[in-house]
């Protein structure tokens, strides 16, 4: 399967906007999902677990709580599954 940053984000923002009931168009990339939506860690549990599911990849449980944003929550993705900038890469 290949994966773009951009098509990471675009499921990212449609994960974290339906585990939160909030509309997608709400969310930004630094937007703080506890500060901004009161996300709590059975939210962000959740976020995690459709992501790793989605994406295919494991995140350490000492991560979760710095996952606070989009932004974060992208990288994360990206970097677990070696994706840098617009490239398009096979997992």
């Amino acid at each position: 399967m290949n994966k773009s940053l951009d098509s990471i984000e675009k499921e990212v923002y449609r994960i974290v906007a339906d585990v939160l009931k909030i509309d997608i168009a709400l969310l930004e990339p630094e937007t703080d999902l506890i500060d901004t939506f009161q996300a709590d860690s059975l939210d962000a549990l959740e976020i995690v677990l459709t992501t790793q599911k989605v994406f295919g990849f494991e995140v350490d449980d000492s991560q979760i709580p710095m996952l606070r944003t989009p932004k974060q929550i992208i990288e994360c993705i990206a970097d677990a599954l070696k994706i840098e900038n617009q490239h398009t890469v096979s997992i």
